[in-house]
This record gives C-alpha cells, structure tokens and sequence, in this order.
C-alpha cells in the first residue's frame, strides 16, 4: 500500500470495520492509489465486499462496475474506466451474466435508467461469481502460488 494512503485507508477500515463486522468480507484498494497514478487531493478508492446483498444495497451499479474494473486490472495489469473495463468484461463472462453487465454500463454511461436494485437476484449471482473469480485470479497471482496444470 503507497504510505501517502496509509493513514486514509487505515481510518477507513476502522470505520468500516466498526460498522460492517458481523457482514464484512473483505476491504479491497485499488484505482490510482495502486497502479501507480496517486496525485495530491486524489480519492482513494476502497470497494467493501460482504456477505449479505444488505451491505451494496442501493449501489449496485458501482459494486458491478468495480469489481469489473478489479477483474480487469487483474487480467491484464492496466487500468481502465468502469465502462471500458465493463465492456472487456462483458466480451468474456458467461451469457448470464451479460445483460446484467450491459445495465450497468449502459447506465453508467448515461444510455439508459439505472435499475440494477431492481435485479437483486441478478446482481447477487454476478457478485458471487465475480467475487470468486478475482479471489482465484489474486491467488494465482501471489509469489509462491503454483496454479495446477
């Protein structure tokens, strides 16, 4: 973690933490503060993964684009926008969760209405795959791992 960060993300998570406990999963840094594009008076950016949809309910469109963006940055070591990132993921992710990703990004640019709380099964599926593919993708990546041939 870049130590310009350091005391922001620490005070987050505490604050997180405090609220979140019992539901919390994961505290996650990425955006400018990790591919290396921190500026003076830059947002930090955190994505928070819980267990229950209770914990991104009311942002479901900036959970699925975030964690578009994480998938994206994981595959190929870039850095893109949500709806950039959101598009190469559409391009690879199975039929059932295509449309659920088009919404968002169609959203997110404006093309069309935001109704992703509407779709809260939809957008739990996508969560729980999602989530499971960068965790592997992140494991896979760690020295010492060795991925099974």
């Amino acid at each position: 973690m870049p130590v310009e960060v350091a005391p922001q993300v620490s005070s987050a998570s505490e604050v997180l933490r405090r609220h979140l406990a019992p539901s919390l999963q994961a505290i996650h840094l990425f955006g400018s503060a990790v591919e290396g594009g921190l500026k003076p008076r830059s947002d930090v950016d955190l994505l928070v993964t819980g267990n229950e949809a209770a914990d991104w309910r009311g942002d479901e469109r900036n959970v699925v684009l975030a964690l578009a963006r994480i998938w994206f940055s994981l595959s190929t070591g870039g850095f893109a926008p949500k709806d950039v990132a959101a598009q190469w993921l559409i391009e690879r992710l199975p039929d059932v969760h295509q449309g659920l990703m088009h919404r968002a990004r169609d959203s997110y640019q404006g093309v069309r209405q935001d109704d992703l709380a509407s779709r809260g099964p939809e957008v739990a599926a996508f969560v729980r795959f999602a989530r499971a593919a960068i965790e592997g993708l992140y494991l896979a990546l760690q020295p010492g791992h060795f991925a099974p041939r």
